[in-house]
């Protein structure tokens, strides 16, 4: 890890601290942004019963959504204010099962093109003043134009932050992501489709 689990509440700006308001999936799983500068994401959850499948370890889609969470935290720190942004592929490798303590995902900026990005992030579980990494995590990402940022939307109180986390098959059509209803709105999927055009034509 770049920096001690105990270095809370890093933020580039005021921006970076209003994002839990409207940021429903933290508020439902309790999560908590510890971290969001320089490239580098860093997100916490306590583990409890909430989090378990029957088996009583953590379910792996609690693991992949603090993993990826912890990614858009350190992308959104290095592309412009209120930027559209959201993951378009993840491949992850669960390594240990987790039972209790705490979860910290750590997300890090490998690549930034000019419309998609690579993160990677590592989950480690913290128990007894014991880390270890129980999962890791490549994940890339779309980036919209920053003028995508500025199409208005029906309800403003989502406009800060899109998150789209559905991974989407290796050569699903641009088309098709107008069928997809995970973005959340019409504008996203624009967004999205004009960044793809954008990589395919070199800008």
């Amino acid at each position: 890890m770049s920096e001690s689990h105990n270095e809370r509440g890093s933020f580039p700006s005021d921006f970076l601290r209003e994002v839990p308001k409207n940021f429903g999936i933290l508020h439902l799983l309790g999560m908590r942004i510890v971290k969001a500068q320089a490239g580098v994401g860093q997100v916490s959850i306590q583990v409890d019963g909430r989090l378990m499948h029957p088996q009583q370890i953590v379910h792996g889609g609690v693991i992949f959504t603090i993993a990826d969470t912890a990614m858009s935290m350190a992308l959104m720190s290095v592309i412009p204010e209120g930027s559209r942004f959201g993951t378009i592929e993840a491949k992850v490798n669960f390594l240990l099962p987790v039972r209790s303590g705490e979860l910290l995902a750590e997300g890090t900026l490998v690549h930034k093109g000019r419309s998609t990005a690579v993160v990677e992030a590592t989950v480690y579980n913290i128990f007894e003043g014991e880390q270890q990494a129980i999962a890791k995590v490549l994940g890339t990402f779309y980036i919209g134009r920053l003028n995508d940022a500025n199409v208005p939307h029906a309800d403003q109180s989502s406009a800060h932050l899109s998150l789209p986390t559905t991974p989407l098959p290796p050569g699903t059509p641009r088309s098709a992501l107008r069928e997809l209803h995970f973005f959340s709105s019409q504008e996203d999927v624009e967004a999205m489709e004009r960044s793809l055009e954008d990589d395919e034509r070199g800008f």
